[in-house]
């Protein structure tokens, strides 16, 4: 008998890609333990300007409103750096920017 289309298991593949991220903010960024603007939430680290951080692409990305009412999307960090930060000030300025890892091996510098 022919195989159908029907009959053939499905078979979803999840692609798990390492995100590698400069921090481009003049002065860093404080890492929180979830992500929220909210000062009652704990910082639980700092990262300064020009330090290379680690995120993990199957963790979703987290939409979180500022006090001024813009939203703004926070990525959680992995390894060193342990919590969320948000890609961009509520200036708008940008606090992290796309790295890539051919320059980084385990996120130390060759």
């Amino acid at each position: 008998l022919p195989i159908s289309p029907f009959n053939v298991p499905t078979i979803e593949v999840i692609v798990n890609r390492s995100m590698w991220y400069k921090v481009v903010y003049e002065g860093g960024v404080s890492v929180r333990a979830s992500p929220s603007y909210d000062s009652h939430v704990e910082k639980v680290d700092t990262v300064d300007q020009n330090e290379i951080v680690h995120s993990d692409s199957t963790i979703p990305f987290v939409e979180v409103t500022a006090p001024n009412g813009k939203t703004f999307i926070w990525v959680q960090l992995h390894t060193k750096h342990n919590g969320w930060v948000p890609m961009h000030h509520t200036t708008g300025a940008a606090v992290l920017q796309e790295y890539h890892e051919d320059s980084y091996v385990k996120g130390m510098r060759l």
